[in-house]
């Protein structure tokens, strides 16, 4: 039986499922041959994809890198439905003539687009490339952008008016005032710490923002601000005013790569009255004024901005501490993961160890504390502590964490699942040398995975911590 011979809504069935999976054609040159062998498998199929509405969509997405007799194909073949196109200038010295046509199509069909991504290297971009994109774009719904770090020529975007867009992904060193925007609901962009200015006005006109992610960005001319041990050197970000931004509709903030001081100015500056998905990956710095043992503590371990209404019972609470980083994770709504990036405090001792250690179990007890988290199954994974040899000592590898899970522990009282990785025996001490007699009152079932790492554990010790939650303790290793 030959294609011709098969009704519309089969052959748009199989048309749908050869598009399913976008891996197989991620590539701007997949992408060609992918849809292109549509034309040549059957005269019955060719006029199929060519001449049926439904179809249209296999020729409405243009990488503008192809020959420029392919992308004028696939533009007539679209007939006027709105198209998503994508640039990637490349590495290598793109010739003038490509970057003028470029740009005449960007002109041309801006109006037609509804969906564009532009990738620009350093060397790549032209005045009229660069003034393309300010051209308006009313259909426009999903816009990414990602340029070299030297890339300046472009200034704006659409003109200000690009009614419909919900999704801006912005990847630039330079920061762009979107506030003549305010449909998006997506938000990713980076954001340099000491050269923010628009970054608030953007966010205040922003009142449909529904999902925020920041990703710092460095000026790699600038020392690594881990580097700087005492307060006169360190080069303290860009202060925010002071202002309030509330944000009613956001449900999600992702905050990456970025240094304590700029979280907690940013934090204390933003208002989210919905969050449900909140997640944190800073870097602690050295040469702060606010303790004396100069550094800024986390800021999950200060007073929290987003406390929720009623408490959160999460299936399990995650905590991983390594060398040089703590990773939190826990579900429910809302739901958080923060991470800390430590690397800066190697050199800490004596009192600072100490400080630190209090840090920690403070932004333990802030999430059974301010946060309201009632878990119900907390896992450990600790690969921190001394004896190690291959590598240097970090600031964690000299945390008593007996003491800290002695302290920490009877906050996680509605605990009734434990699981345990890495280094077990500070747990197991701390539960098993407790002056109270249940220290997790409802822990019924306890695991230890990671075999290797229980060999300093005493038999006797994991024995009496099993009797000590009878009846009804299970043990399992895996």
């Amino acid at each position: 039986m030959q294609f011709s011979d098969l009704p519309p809504e089969l052959l748009i069935m199989i048309v749908d499922h050869y598009m399913l999976d976008p891996q197989t054609f991620a590539t701007a040159r997949q992408r060609l041959r992918h849809t292109l062998l549509l034309g040549i498998i059957d005269r019955g199929l060719r006029y199929f994809v060519l001449l049926e509405p439904r179809c249209r969509f296999l020729w409405s997405t243009i990488h503008l890198q192809w020959p420029p007799g392919v992308v004028d194909l696939y533009l007539r073949r679209s007939q006027g439905r709105p198209l998503s196109v994508s640039l990637n200038v490349g590495s290598s010295h793109a010739l003038n003539s490509k970057i003028d046509r470029w740009s005449s199509f960007l002109f041309e069909n801006m109006s037609m687009i509804a969906s564009l991504d532009i990738c620009i290297r350093n060397k790549q971009c032209s005045v009229g490339l660069a003034q393309s994109l300010d051209t308006p774009a009313p259909l426009l719904q999903s816009f990414t952008l990602s340029l070299g770090h030297n890339v300046e020529l472009v200034k704006g975007f659409f003109s200000g008016f690009a009614p419909k867009l919900v999704s801006a992904h912005i990847n630039t060193r330079q920061m762009f005032n979107l506030s003549c925007f305010p449909t998006i609901r997506v938000l990713k962009m980076q954001v340099d710490p000491y050269a923010h200015t628009p970054l608030l006005p953007t966010l205040a006109a922003l009142s449909q923002l529904e999902e925020l992610t920041l990703i710092g960005i460095r000026d790699p001319s600038r020392i690594d601000a881990s580097e700087y041990l005492y307060i006169e050197r360190y080069p303290f970000p860009q202060a925010f005013p002071p202002m309030q931004i509330w944000l009613p509709a956001c449900r999600s903030l992702t905050l990456k790569n970025l240094e304590t001081p700029f979280v907690h100015g940013f934090l204390s500056t933003i208002h989210l009255s919905h969050i449900q998905v909140l997640a944190i990956h800073e870097t602690v710095v050295r040469g702060g004024y606010r303790d004396s043992f100069g550094w800024f503590p986390p800021t999950i371990a200060q007073p929290f901005p987003y406390i929720p209404l009623n408490p959160i019972s999460p299936n399990f609470i995650r905590l991983i501490l390594n060398p040089d980083s703590i990773y939190i994770q826990t579900d429910g709504t809302p739901s958080y993961t923060f991470s800390i990036d430590l690397r800066s405090l190697h050199s800490l001792s004596g009192d600072g160890v100490e400080d630190l250690q209090t840090q920690i179990a403070d932004i333990l007890l802030m999430l059974t504390g301010q946060l309201s988290v009632r878990p119900h199954e907390l896992i450990i994974v600790n690969n921190a502590g001394r004896g190690r040899p291959e590598r240097p000592m970090s600031a964690l590898d000299e945390v008593h964490f007996e003491q800290l899970w002695h302290h920490v522990l009877p906050f996680y009282g509605t605990v009734e699942t434990l699981r345990l990785g890495g280094n077990v025996t500070a747990v197991v001490e701390a539960v098993c040398n407790s002056q109270t007699p249940l220290l997790l009152p409802f822990l019924s079932e306890i695991e230890i995975t990671e075999k290797p790492a229980i060999c300093a554990l005493d038999g006797t010790r994991l024995i009496e911590l099993l009797e000590l939650h009878r009846p009804g303790p299970s043990s399992s290793f895996a």
